[in-house]
């Protein structure tokens, strides 16, 4: 319910930026409000919806739209991807360490049978994803033409609420690491690459894939989030080559300020989006969300019809 009147609040906002032409938030005056209050806006729906199985690029491109930035910037992108793996490493720096641990026992036994433990085959099972995943996510530079279609954005919205309804019709299991088999990994690994669709969402089309494959609905949410990492240096890897290709020039003292609050805000909404989605995991699942979802892709097909 809390979760419900929060989505709730932020499409009101939305929903009166849109209605006052908030063209101001673009106005890049040196320092304005309205150009601060525009990259913490951006930072903390771009976090925070990046660890929701919601498309955090869909939630960037509504923003932008309503805000009349209809170019995508690739150093903000840049620094807002690397406050999302910052506040991932924060939230899981006890798994890093542990999965760290295992590779260097691995390492040193040799995969002897009196060495492998439940660690080495979670090891196992994310290299062998996230070898697949790393293939898929370069379609990203393939769908980039659908980024600035509204319509195409509530079009994949609605695929997604569709996506996250399916647990909720399947019978639940409780595999481990060890019962899943590397077709298993290889398929939720490139599952990943749906996401390079804005709408779609990487962590709620590959935990909806393991929970299908019979996966324990806990483990493949820690699973989904720790592919998020490769997944997200990637994505930092795509925004430098945009860098590159778009070049410096333009950037102002004021600008680089308004990226690092991009940064900062987009780091605490991804620690709290992680925070969270594992309340959820427990308490009721990902239909509330699958509802919004669908209901954000009916709001793009309004805006697509009024624009």
């Amino acid at each position: 319910m809390y979760l419900w009147n929060l989505f709730d609040f932020a499409l009101e906002i939305l929903m009166h930026m849109c209605y006052y032409k908030v063209n101001a938030l673009t106005d890049r005056r040196a320092g304005g409000i309205m150009h601060i209050f525009e990259s913490m806006f951006y930072g903390i729906v771009s976090g925070f919806s990046e660890f929701l199985p919601v498309s955090s690029q869909a939630h960037q491109v509504i923003v932008n739209f309503l805000t009349g930035n209809l170019n995508r910037d690739p150093i903000r992108d840049l620094i807002v991807h690397i406050g999302m793996i910052v506040a991932l490493f924060i939230a899981y720096r006890i798994t890093f360490l542990k999965l760290y641990r295992e590779q260097q026992m691995v390492s040193r036994s040799r995969r002897r049978k009196n060495h492998i433990t439940k660690g080495f085959y979670e090891l196992r099972l994310l290299r062998t994803a996230c070898i697949a995943m790393m293939i898929g996510l370069f379609m990203n530079i393939l769908t980039r033409r659908f980024e600035d279609e509204i319509l195409y954005i509530a079009l994949f919205m609605l695929i997604n609420g569709v996506i996250l309804l399916i647990p909720d019709y399947i019978r639940q299991a409780n595999k481990s690491a060890r019962e899943m088999s590397a077709f298993d990994a290889s398929v939720m690994g490139i599952s990943a690459a749906a996401a390079s669709l804005p709408g779609i969402s990487r962590i709620g089309i590959m935990h909806t894939y393991a929970l299908c494959r019979g996966a324990d609905k806990h483990q493949s949410l820690n699973w989904v989030l720790l592919l998020s990492l490769p997944a997200l240096i990637l994505l930092c890897v795509i925004d430098i080559f945009a860098i590159f290709s778009f070049g410096l020039a333009g950037i102002t003292f004021a600008g680089l300020i308004g990226y690092l609050i991009s940064g900062l805000f987009a780091g605490i909404g991804s620690y709290l989006a992680i925070i969270l989605v594992r309340f959820l995991i427990v308490r009721s699942g990902f239909s509330g969300i699958a509802y919004y979802s669908l209901g954000t892709a009916l709001f793009c097909l309004i805006l697509y019809l009024i624009a």
